[in-house]
Parts: C-alpha cells; structure tokens; sequence
C-alpha cells in the first residue's frame, strides 16, 4: 500500500539526524512491583517507583510529542531475539457489540501495511531476509484491551533494528484505508473463523455467563461472516489508532538507551491526529448463575460436563496476587480431587481438568473471574459423573481441604515459581496490560510471595466463596440431549451431596514399582571408553555395541533418546500389530502396578519414560530431572527385559480406542480420516487402525521382537551431568543384548507417488482439507538433510503468499519435506484447509507454483531467508541420533548454495507425479442448544 503520509524511512532518518534530541528517559532498574494498578496509562515518569533489584533488568521508557508511549527494557541472554511490540489501546470491547470482528479486520489491514517504501518488499518478505518466520517471529492478535503487533528481529543488529522500528512506523501511521484492502482482509478473517468447530458450546457458554450484559450478552456473527461495513472500519481505525492511544515496547539483549534514542528519531513523525480516543464505558457482569444447557455432541459420541461459577475480584494488586496465588494452589488440589475418578478402566470420569481462574474470558478484564472444571465422561454413565462431581465442591465448601494436602500443592507451586529477578519479557508484558487496562496483573514475584503467605483457611475461605452454587452454570454435550437430566434431577444430585456423607478430598496415594536388578559390571573408564566430538562425547556400550552419545546442557532436566533402524515398517503385514503391540505395553505399567498408578509414580518423581515406534524406527525415551537418572535408566531397563503384559490393559487399551473414534469432534475425525486416505494410497501406515486378531500373548511376543535389547541403538543423552558420570550409570543399566526374538529387518521398496487424485466426502467439518504429497526414491546423505529443510521452508513461504496472498483462498499453508532412510526416500507433503468450493483453484494454483519453482528456480533472497531460518533451529537430540543412524555424522552439514539448492528443485520437482488428496464434507447435521 503507497505510503501516503510519510517519505519513506529514508527521509524521517534524515529529518531526524537534523533535529534535536527530544529524549525523554527515566532509567530504572525493575523488580516489577510497580506495574500496579494505575488509573490510566502507566505514567512514563512512574519508573521510578519500581521496587529495585539488583540483577533485574534496566527500563528507560519516554512518550514522543506526538503522543507515543515507549518502554525499552533491557535484558535476556544474549543470543536471544529482541522483542518489538506495538501496543494499540484497542480490543474487541471496544467495539462490541454492533462492530464485531472490526477490531480483528483492522488488526489485518494494519499489519499488511508495513510494505518498505524503498525495494517494495511485503512484512513477510523483510521479516525473512532477518532470518524470521512468519507467525513465530511477526504476528498480530486482537484481544478484549488492546490489539498487539509484535515483531523479532535478530539481537546485535543495528540494522535490523532500523528495519524494525520501520515496520512499527507503518503499522502506527495513518493511511488511507482502501475497499481492496477490507476485502482481502474480510476473506482471511472468515477463513480464520470457519475454521472452528466447538463454536456452539463456547457460544452457548458465553452467553450464559454474561446473560444480558449490553456487550457481552449478544450472540457472535456467524462464522465465516461478515458483517461490519467499511465506513465502521474507517472510522474505528481513525478514532483508536493514534500514537496518543499506542505504546511501543521493546525487550531483549539491547543497550536500552541507544534503542530509546531511535524511537525518538524514527517514530516522532507519525501525526498526531485531532480529537480524543473514545472513552470506554465498560460495566462488570453479575455473578449470578443458574443456567443450564443441553448441547448435541460436535458430530460425534462426545460427552462432557462443564461446571462454572462467576464471582468478583477485587483489583488491587494485593488481592489479584492472593488470588493467583490461592488458584495456583487450587488446580493442582482440585486435580488430586476430581483426578481419582478416572484412575480405573470404565470408570464414569475420562478426563478432568479445573482453572479456578478462566484465562482469556472478557469478563475478567471488568472484574468478573470465572472459575471452570470440565470432564470428559462416558455417556452411560453420566448421573455417576455429575454427583461425583457435586460431592468435592460440596465438601470443598463444607470442609476444605486438609492443612497435609494444601501443603504438598504450595511445595509444588513453589517450586515451578522461578524466585530470580524478573525477566525482561515479564517487566515488558507488565507495561503492555498497564497501557492498555490501566493495571498490570501481580508479577511471578509478587504471586509467589502470597503463595508462601496465604494461610490454609485463608485457601479454603477463597474457594467457598468463589464456588457458590447461586453462580454456577452448567452445559452439558452429549451425544443424544434426549437423555439429559431434567434440572429437577440436577438440583437433587447438588442438594445431595451438599447434605449427604463428606467425599474425600486426598489424592490417591502413591506406589513405586519394582525394577529390574542392576547385574554387577565392570564398567570400563569413561576416559578410555569416550571420545569428544563437537561438543558431543562419544562411546560405544561394550556389551550390545550400542552407540552413546552425551551433549551437557545447562539446567535441571535431562532427556534421554534410544532408537535404531526397524519400526513398524518392517512388520509388514503386521504393521497394525507391532504399532499396538508398544502401546499395550505401556498401557499395561510396569514392575506390579497399573498405568494408572504409574502415572502418579511418573508424577511424583518428575519423569516420563515410554518405549516408542514410528514407520522407520524404535526405541525407549525418557525425561525428567537430571537427578533422576539412575531411576530412569531402570525403568528403561525394565521396560527392556521384564514387559508388564496385563491382558486386562489389552481390553481396556481397545475399548478405549473405540470410544475415542466416536468421541472425537468433528475436526479431529475429518483430519484423522483424511490422513488415513493419504497412508493408505502410500503404504504409509501409520493411521490404520489395529485388528483384534493378535492376543495379549501374540502382542506381547511381539514386543519383544520390537525391543528385545540395546544392539543397534543410538542412546542420544542430553542434561547438566558430568559426561563421566552419565556413562558410570547408563552403561550397568542399558548395556543389554539383543534379544531372542528380534525379527530381521527385510528390504522395502518405496511406493512412490504417481500423479494419484482421490477425494473422499465424510465428517461434518466445514473445511475441505487438501494434501499434496510427493514420494520418490532419494539418497539419504549429509547434504540432502538441509536441503530438504529449506525447500520446504521456500515452499512453505511460496504457496501461503500465493494461496493466502494472492488467490484469498486459505488462512494457511503447512510444507513439510524430509529424506527418510531405510528405504531412502523423500517424502514432501503440502496441507492447508479451503473452502469445499474453493478446492479445484487452489489446487491448481498450488501446482502452477511447484511448476514455476521447478523451472524457474528459487530467488537468491528467498534461498538466503530460508537458509537463515533453517540453520536458526536447534539441533535438537533426537535429529542428533538422527543423523547418527543414517548415515554416521553427528554435526549438520553446511547450507547448500544457490545453485545447489535450484539444482535439486529441477532435478526433483520438475515434472514430479504429485499425488492430490482431498477430504469434503458431508452433509452438515445441527440442533439448536436445549436450556
């Protein structure tokens, strides 16, 4: 879009370099405390009054003359990107209830506006020449306060920083808002929006909650719609965006008085344009509850109960921290209660899950908090469900919880609150709430300090008041609404179990298993035995051979990766099988208890350990903290030679797998089906569901073929332990044979994609949702790696400016490209979801780009930018083991040059059968809501 206010960067740096400095700085050191509530705007000379600390980061904050607020914080490591954020005092609130989605039609057209004056270059094309990937490092979201653009830009970069504040200025200055830029963002935003497919419950939901609020209590647009005309959207964008009415915040590892200095210079121009922001006139929501509502399952067996109680919170900062501090607490209390309803197979509660604090509702920005449980049930049993529900917020309220249990949650809470000095972005997030609320939530320093003040019956006061029954509201989904219960039998089942015996609030207790014994071994010196490589040491176990490989990382986790070449592939026939052979064993615990228990265990010890199978590998992982090793390793171990095989889990793991494929909503059904058309057409495999031919025993053989030892695997080691001390317990614990009944690994040939089309029409999801996928024979080597990382990141670039951009057809793409071995191959898949009429243009734009990729090549600045994006990802352990497997080299190999990289894409696209594959829609099934 021209750039009609301004001369373009060029000019406002030299108009700037001419003027005197206008900086005006408070420099503080910032602890945090000081984002409390404020009646406006936090005042820019208020720095000042932030509690000191020594190591926190330094703030030097100003307001231009035209208006602007701006906050730079300085902090972070290093290496670490710098956060750019423009703060636009404007929400959806703002605009509620006539103007809906205006706010997130204008956040659309404001972002597109940062096209660079000079080369032409769009937001996405600058963004990437820094090394940047559209979504993760710029982005724009629209909330109930404020809208927020945000960029990251590479730290010591002076001209990514110039690029960035250019950026903020296009997005900040006034322009012309034309009817082509309101329709391209009209169609991104009905793309956004009809991709939802729980919209009636959350809709339903809402609406109880805020029952005749004038903003809150009107029904939304329907999705894919709509309706706001573009004299609002003018007028909207003239009235709030306004650099009186925005605040730029930037954070990260910057000399923060040398950025202040650019703001001045670069963002001083942007008019000040007449008149006032619009004042806001927001009223809180009564608390009062009483609804009751009956949903149809979402094209599916779901069944759910959701219980919500409404109740103020008082905006001081003290009280919003003892309150935080209180629901901390209480999730993980509440989980121990509602968790031991599902710790059986059949039992009546699935899932449970509570947020005593509903994050993101609106209400919660007038003072109105929501307090939510959810379970998931079995609709046989839902009176089951529901009373037990009533019974821990009936003894809750009538008893509390016990001074033992409170105890245990606050140590946990605790301890996942860092006490060090605030963060940068945690100072920098305290300002952008502050700017557009007025008040800042407590900081995590203030939050854990009432954790550790807040008395137990302080804790339980809090919790009766926030769970009185005159607030709640329930919606249940089920799959037939018929067999609801009437509101008298839900007023009976509460009154009940607020008269009736006390349940037990504790959580189950805890048991351990029993491991395998550790064999008395030599182990041979780790000096002798290790080698050190790039930062990675390498040895091989001197029993199975296995290779071991160590990276030290700073912090308190470790994580441990074993896999070799196999997977399910070499099963053949048996694919199915073997799949749901290491499922059934993990389903069936481990050492004498049950998965369930197993799960507490895994809990309480801060671990995860699980064996795994995909299409082309197997092996053991596990995680937790580093002083846990010896613990995992003999859970592996036991995994390894004494399988738990429960013929009872088996039943369970089955009948479970049924209810889930009817429980599934009706995205997850439509996705699940069409990812199964793909494996199918391409021997892939990996959706298809297991037979019930094979028995406990026959899957328990089979496990054992699967992972009968060490012999063959890379043990990928990644934590903060000495390299010696790693290899002092992994070598007794992992050091184990093969075993008797590992099956060869046979050879395969590739089923490569030949030009296939299959469409299939089934679910009740809206979207059509489109796969293009090629196959076809490659060598896995050093070099393919990468490049077929940055293709895919080109293509990834290319077809969403093309589908998204230009076509206004989809609101995203998904490339993914990889070179698998065993058989070496390379599988590049393209995803995205349309519109059912909309497929057959799309398609054919997708396919005329390939074409043009392979024939024309990629642009010098597009390989560059995907080059930097690449080689910006870790290299994460289990891309380590990885490589190790396929071909021996642990350090990645260099990006390719541009010739290189075109060679490949005529060599490979040029001419490729892409096969297309397309999921539609059948005909869609709706029932209104019964209250």
């Amino acid at each position: 879009m021209p750039d009609k206010q301004s001369g373009g960067a060029a000019a406002r740096r030299a108009v700037a370099a001419s003027a005197p400095s206008r900086l005006k700085t408070v420099v503080a050191l910032v602890a945090a405390s000081l984002l409390a509530a404020v009646p406006g705007a936090v005042p820019v000379d208020a720095a000042n009054t932030l509690s000191p600390a020594a190591t926190a980061p330094k703030v030097v904050s100003g307001r231009l003359p035209n208006g602007l607020t701006y906050h730079v914080v300085q902090g972070g490591p290093p290496d670490q990107k710098i956060s750019m954020q423009l703060v636009v005092k404007f929400g959806d609130l703002d605009a509620m209830p006539k103007e809906q989605q205006v706010g997130h039609l204008i956040e659309h057209i404001v972002f597109e506006n940062a096209r660079d004056a000079r080369t032409g270059q769009t937001i996405y094309e600058r963004v990437a020449a820094m090394g940047g990937l559209r979504g993760a490092d710029v982005n724009a979201v629209t909330g109930g306060d404020r809208t927020l653009f945000f960029l990251k830009i590479p730290p010591a970069d002076p001209q990514a920083l110039e690029t960035g504040l250019d950026i903020m200025h296009g997005w900040a200055r006034p322009f012309e808002i034309s009817d082509a830029a309101i329709e391209r963002a009209s169609q991104a935003v009905m793309a956004e929006t009809a991709r939802s497919s729980s919209r009636a419950a959350a809709e339903a939901m809402q609406l109880a909650w805020f029952d005749g609020h004038p903003l809150l209590g009107r029904p939304s647009d329907p999705p894919g719609t709509i309706a706001v005309t573009g004299q609002t959207i003018r007028s909207m964008h003239s009235n709030f965006y306004r650099p009186g009415n925005m605040a730029v915040i930037i954070y990260g590892p910057l000399d923060a008085k040398s950025a202040a200095a650019r703001i001045e210079a670069l963002l001083a121009d942007i008019p000040a344009r007449a008149g006032v922001v619009p004042s806001r006139r927001w009223s809180a929501p009564k608390p009062s509850g009483g609804h009751y509502i009956v949903l149809p399952g979402n094209g599916s067996a779901e069944a759910s109960i959701r219980v919500t109680h409404k109740y103020y919170l008082a905006g001081d900062t003290v009280s919003r921290a003892r309150a935080q501090a209180a629901e901390l607490i209480g999730n993980r209390l509440f989980a121990d209660a509602f968790g031991k309803f599902s710790q059986s197979d059949g039992a009546a509660v699935i899932y449970s899950g509570t947020h005593l604090r509903l994050p993101q509702q609106p209400g919660s920005l007038m003072g109105l908090e929501i307090a939510d449980t959810g379970l998931e049930i079995r609709p046989a049993r839902l009176r089951e469900a529901m009373a037990q529900l009533f019974e821990v917020y009936a003894a809750v309220r009538r008893r509390g919880f016990e001074t033992a249990h409170v105890e245990r949650a606050r140590a946990d809470v605790l301890a996942s609150l860092d006490a060090a000095p605030l963060r940068a972005e945690e100072v920098a997030e305290g300002y952008s709430a502050a700017f557009a609320s007025g008040s800042a939530p407590p900081d995590r320093l203030a939050v854990r300090a009432a954790v550790g003040k807040l008395g137990v019956r302080d804790i339980n006061a809090l919790y009766r008041a926030w769970l009185d029954p005159r607030h709640r509201d329930i919606l249940l989904v089920l799959p037939d609404p018929a067999a609801a219960p009437s509101r008298d039998e839900i007023d009976r089942l509460m009154a009940k179990a607020e008269s009736g015996p006390l349940a037990s609030l504790a959580p189950a207790p805890v048991v351990a298993p029993d491991l395998v014994r550790l064999d008395a071994v030599a182990v041979p010196s780790a000096s002798a035995s290790l080698r050190e490589v790039d930062g990675l040491w390498i040895g091989r176990l001197p029993g199975s051979g296995a290779t071991f490989l160590y990276r030290r990382r700073a912090g308190d986790q470790l994580m441990i990766h074993a896999s070799r070449r196999g997977g399910s592939t070499r099963f053949g026939a048996r694919q199915a099988e073997a799949r749901e052979a290491v499922e059934y064993i993990g389903r069936s615990g481990i050492g004498g208890i049950d998965h369930f228990q197993l799960a507490a265990f895994f809990a309480r010890e801060q671990i995860d350990v699980r064996p795994t199978i995909s299409l082309f590998r197997e092996g053991i992982s596990a995680q937790g903290l580093a002083s846990r090793l010896g613990l995992m390793t003999r859970l592996m171990r036991t995994y390894l030679l004494a399988p738990q095989c429960d013929p009872a889990a088996l039943a369970a793991l089955r009948s479970e797998r049924e209810e889930g494929e009817r429980r599934i909503d009706v995205t997850l059904s439509a996705r699940a089906a069409h990812n199964a058309l793909v494996d199918e057409n391409l021997s892939e495999m990996a959706s298809v569901i297991p037979s019930k031919a094979a028995s406990a025993a026959d899957l328990c053989g089979t496990y054992r073929q699967v992972l009968g030892g060490m012999q063959g695997m890379v043990i990928a080691i990644e934590g903060p332990l000495p390299p010696e001390e790693i290899w002092k317990i992994v070598v007794p614990s992992l050091d184990i044979g093969i075993g008797s009944g590992r099956a060869e690994i046979p050879a395969i040939t590739v089923r490569e994609t030949t030009g296939r089309k299959r469409t299939i029409e089934t679910g009740s999801y809206a979207m059509a949702q489109v796969s293009i996928v090629l196959k076809r024979s490659m060598p896995i080597s050093p070099s393919n790696e990468p490049m077929a990382a940055i293709v895919a990141q080109i293509l990834q670039e290319r077809l969403t400016d093309r589908l998204r951009g230009i076509e206004q057809g989809v609101y995203s793409v998904a490339a993914s490209a990889e070179v698998r071995a065993w058989p070496d191959h390379l599988y590049l898949r393209i995803d995205f979801d349309a519109r059912p009429a909309d497929v057959p243009r799309l398609v054919a734009a997708a396919q005329d780009e390939l074409r043009r990729l392979s024939h024309d090549g990629a642009s010098a600045s597009e390989i560059a930018a995907a080059i930097m994006v690449v080689s910006a990802r870790p290299d994460q352990l289990h891309l380590i083991a990885e490589r190790y497997l396929s071909y021996g080299a642990i350090v990645r190999s260099p990006p390719p040059d541009d010739a290189a990289v075109n060679a490949w894409l005529r060599q490979y696209l040029d001419a490729a059968p892409f096969d297309e594959y397309v999921r539609l829609p059948a005909k869609e099934r709706s029932s209104p809501p019964r209250q």
